[in-house]
């Protein structure tokens, strides 16, 4: 919750890009007419606050997950909920170089 509306900018700037960090492209191939073909999916990390440290209470620390194994059979099984969906057998799932703005400099 934001109390002092003159942090507002910082706050929706500081949200924006950890929103951009916790987002990921997996890239995989998946057996489609008879050929293994690279496919490209896009998921958000489980991001997470975790509780402020006594010595350090003004900063405030984030951690996140990337759960491939649930991605990876998010992938090949599907949405439960959708009909059709998944891919059978996925093969060679890697992070594909989804947020090239986040790349430190070099």
């Amino acid at each position: 919750m934001i109390t002092v509306p003159s942090n507002l900018n910082s706050t929706i700037t500081i949200a924006t890009t950890l929103y951009k960090a916790s987002l990921f492209t997996v890239e995989f191939k998946a057996l489609n007419n008879d050929r293994w073909n690279t496919h490209k999916h896009l998921f958000i990390a489980d991001m997470r606050f975790t509780e402020r440290l006594a010595d350090a209470n003004e900063i405030q620390l984030i951690t996140g997950s990337v759960p491939m194994d649930k991605w990876k059979a998010l992938l090949e099984q599907g949405d439960p909920l959708i009909e059709g969906s998944g891919w059978g057998e996925v093969r060679d799932l890697k992070i594909a170089d989804s947020n090239p703005t986040l790349k430190p400099d070099t």
